[in-house]
């Protein structure tokens, strides 16, 4: 599986080194090149979760959809620092590490945007949390689990969420399919990521 990690902070830097793991499945370890690409070979293809960690930045999990192996996956990631500062500007809320970050990303080809089978889709799960947001289309938060119609990135972010295993219970709009992990793990000072592909429901 190949893949890029970006640091999406206010002031990013290249990830070189980044540490690259599949979860649970031994010490294998991809390091991330002076672009962030990183190619790790996987043992569980079918329901691929991988880590990642960088030092001072936040350590992200991410459980992905198949159709992500074969298109690339790009791995997002802020560090600590920013989160701290930023948090409350964000969410209203101070950065905690005793609790871990879940965000549901559905995605449809290279396209991040809400569309005709991602607008509208709905993200719960069974951990407690603080509060949880959504897209609008200009970037900015608004509270909800349901992608806004507008939405600038088909995403919903769970905040300050009790570390645990997720069972993610997923609904999408009429006429969509979408395929995606069904339970991932919360650590505390973590985010996890679920990456949930959807298409147009071809029956």
């Amino acid at each position: 599986m190949e893949g890029q990690i970006d640091d999406l902070g206010h002031e990013p830097i290249v990830l070189l080194g980044a540490e690259v793991r599949e979860w649970h499945c031994g010490d294998t370890v991809a390091l991330a090149d002076s672009r962030g690409m990183f190619d790790l070979a996987l043992q569980r293809a079918d329901r691929p979760v991988i880590t990642v960690e960088y030092p001072e930045f936040v350590p992200v999990v991410v459980g992905m959809a198949v159709e992500d192996l074969f298109r690339g996956i790009e791995v997002s990631m802020y560090s600590r620092a920013g989160e701290i500062e930023f948090s409350v500007e964000d969410f209203g809320v101070p950065y905690d590490p005793e609790y871990g970050g879940l965000l549901v990303h559905f995605f449809t080809g290279m396209d991040a945007a809400a569309s005709s089978v991602t607008g509208g889709a709905r993200a719960d799960i069974d951990l407690e949390y603080g509060t949880v947001w959504g897209l609008g289309p200009d970037d900015e938060h608004v509270e909800t689990n349901v992608v806004p119609l507008d939405a600038s990135s088909a995403e919903i972010w769970f905040h300050t969420v009790q570390p645990g295993m997720a069972v993610l219970d997923l609904q999408w709009p009429e006429g969509a399919v979408c395929t995606g992990p069904e339970t991932l793990p919360v650590f505390a000072d973590t985010y996890t990521h679920a990456n949930v592909y959807c298409e147009a429901d071809a029956g």
